[in-house]
């Protein structure tokens, strides 16, 4: 059936959206008023074509944005970029934060290339972007240089710290306290 139909652009530069078939818009999540190209929040999807499951602004609860310019591919449909579901993303000093906007920062360090971490929610709202790696990756000052890295490309507060062993195929995920440690799959265990 197909929710939405974004075709993932030949150039990686976002998911094509078919007007003639969807309406796709970005909301604020608090206040459900429309965002602009380029400004993050919930994609909303209404289906216009009648062979399909109806959708009225279906809200994906997925982090997105509505991409501004042309294409490189050539294509002229508008784009959406995903980041991940909303309730994978923390918010810091009002910033809606996903740990692909983490992860994409720590893959600018070689060191820190696919190693797995946690992002720590403990509430609503957070000061500070608390970001826990992988225990098994442990060498000298990598810790506080991560920091440094994530707070001047995400400008926000950050605190790195290690944390216990996460299995290879864990990229980032969200813990709703600092009392609970991810192991294998998705099981979790009180430390």
């Amino acid at each position: 059936d197909g929710l939405w139909g974004g075709a993932d652009c030949p150039a990686h530069a976002g998911h094509h959206v078919w007007l003639d078939h969807h309406r796709v818009e970005v909301l604020d999540p608090d206040t459900g008023q429309p965002l602009g190209p380029g400004r993050r929040g919930t994609v909303v999807v209404t289906n216009l074509t009648l062979d399909r499951s109806l959708y009225v602004r279906f809200d994906t609860e997925d982090l997105g944005e509505l991409l501004l310019g042309p294409c490189p591919c050539g294509r002229t449909h508008p784009r959406v970029e995903l980041y991940g579901r909303l309730a994978d993303c923390v918010r810091v000093e009002g910033r809606l934060i996903a740990p692909y906007d983490v992860r994409e920062r720590l893959d600018e360090m070689p060191e820190l290339v696919g190693v797995p971490l946690v992002i720590v929610r403990e509430g609503a709202e957070m000061a500070c972007l608390q970001v826990r790696l992988d225990g098994a990756s442990r060498a000298g000052r990598l810790a506080e240089t991560a920091t440094e890295h994530l707070e001047a490309s995400l400008c926000l507060p950050v605190e790195v710290s290690w944390g216990g062993h996460l299995p290879r195929r864990w990229k980032a995920r969200m813990a709703t306290d600092k009392t609970r440690e991810p192991i294998g799959g998705s099981q979790w265990q009180r430390r």
